[in-house]
């Protein structure tokens, strides 16, 4: 991840970099495999080791720009560059099945050329996966109705986070470099889940946390 004027491995808790992000793998086609899968923003690699192990993956390579982060997740993942996902240049055109975005992207300066960058790498029908926080989260809008926009430690408005999407742009972001985007979901608290259902959903973008967004290559 691309992070400006902060060391978010010592900063954050470990935790943010060893979760295996099952949570996104969930909506992952079952009858597909994948041959080769690109992790940007690793971290120790704990997610592409389970990768690896449930899903038939023959070869996984991580991105990670942290040195400490990317050390660890050698010991997990075949190959780890230790550099920025917005300056990957070192893997050859169609060679990848699948690309992760686990979220990531927030924390880019340019989330837009970096989409369009690294879709290169993606076998004709590749997929991408990614998973982005959702700004227009009920929480945030009552913090700006207030006059305030307080980062924090991690979350919302971790504050390393340098863009910030919506479902709806957040979609935008995917379809407009070039993916058709196959299946998104999202995630909320119990207590959201139970007011989404009473309300007929009228109220998700509202009570969704994050957007899980499954797509696959179109075009070049």
């Amino acid at each position: 991840m691309l992070v400006v004027g902060v060391n978010v491995f010592e900063k954050q808790n470990i935790d943010y970099y060893n979760l295996v992000r099952k949570d996104a793998l969930s909506i992952l086609p079952k009858d597909v495999s994948f041959s080769a899968v690109l992790d940007l923003g690793c971290g120790e690699g704990y997610t592409l080791e389970y990768v690896k192990s449930h899903f038939g993956v023959q070869k996984t390579i991580g991105v990670e720009i942290h040195p400490e982060a990317a050390q660890s997740a050698r010991q997990r993942v075949d190959v780890v560059l230790n550099q920025s996902a917005e300056t990957i240049l070192d893997l050859p055109e169609q060679s990848i099945d699948l690309i992760l975005c686990l979220d990531v992207l927030e924390h880019l300066y340019d989330p837009w050329q970096t989409l369009q960058r690294i879709k290169k790498v993606l076998k004709p029908g590749g997929r991408l996966l990614a998973s982005i926080p959702n700004i227009q989260h009920w929480r945030i809008i009552k913090m700006l109705m207030c006059g305030r926009w307080d980062y924090e430690k991690s979350g919302l408005l971790d504050e390393t986070h340098l863009r910030f999407f919506t479902k709806l742009t957040a979609r935008e972001l995917i379809a407009n470099a070039g993916f058709e985007i196959e299946w998104v979901q999202v995630s909320m608290g119990i207590k959201a889940r139970i007011v989404n259902v009473l309300t007929l959903a009228l109220l998700e973008n509202f009570l969704t946390y994050h957007v899980y967004i499954l797509a696959y290559l179109t075009r070049v």
